[in-house]
């Protein structure tokens, strides 16, 4: 569970958040318990489900509260959504907010998602050196970054331009999929584009 700071005034401690939620859990509340997930957990499963649950896991649920009531350890995280559409991500460790995203690095691949922002950014700066390095090296054998630039610049344009409006759009929202080396990211209202994994970092292998 996160926190976040907002214009409006300080978010209360994640802790008290938890607290409130068990207490809620506790005494059946329902209603009171579902006001303080988030607006995802909300999107996903209605509070008739969550009364079901409440009502025929009884014993569960207290358990669920008394864990919920003593955390091991709290992290708390936000997100700052950038005119770009990138989305930066921070967690409050030792009493101050520290960003966790790579910024610096501009084409990072550490993970399938960072891969994917890399693949449009490089696309966009038309940066086709760092397009064939995010390929697999099958791929990269057969290409070359001029054939990319006079292929994409041109007669696939458009394609290419749609590609990366698509890509964008769903970066800061879209599930990643990842299992061992392997990653698939949907995008679009039926498209995906698949990740592999080679000597540690990740590679667009097919963005359909």
């Amino acid at each position: 569970m996160g926190a976040s700071a907002g214009c409006g005034g300080a978010s209360p401690p994640a802790e008290q958040t938890l607290h409130e939620l068990a207490s809620a859990l506790r005494r059946g509340d329902a209603p009171a318990a579902y006001a303080l997930m988030s607006s995802r957990y909300r999107e996903r499963v209605p509070l008739a489900e969550l009364e079901r649950l409440m009502r025929e896991q009884p014993d569960e649920i207290r358990a669920t509260a008394d864990a919920i009531d003593r955390p091991l350890a709290v992290e708390e995280e936000a997100r700052a959504r950038l005119s770009s559409g990138d989305v930066i991500e921070l967690r409050h460790e030792a009493g101050a907010w520290h960003v966790i995203s790579e910024v610096a690095d501009y084409y990072a691949r550490s993970t399938p998602r960072e891969a994917v922002r890399s693949f449009v950014r490089a696309i966009e700066h038309r940066r086709y050196d760092v397009v064939l390095a995010l390929l697999p090296a099958a791929e990269r054998e057969r290409l070359t970054e001029e054939g990319l630039r006079t292929q994409w610049e041109g007669e696939a344009r458009e394609e290419i331009e749609r590609l990366v409006s698509a890509l964008r759009g769903a970066l800061a929202t879209s599930p990643v999929q990842e299992t061992g080396d392997r990653a698939v990211m949907p995008y679009g209202d039926r498209f995906r584009v698949v990740l592999v994994r080679e000597s540690g970092l990740w590679c667009i292998e097919d963005p359909e």
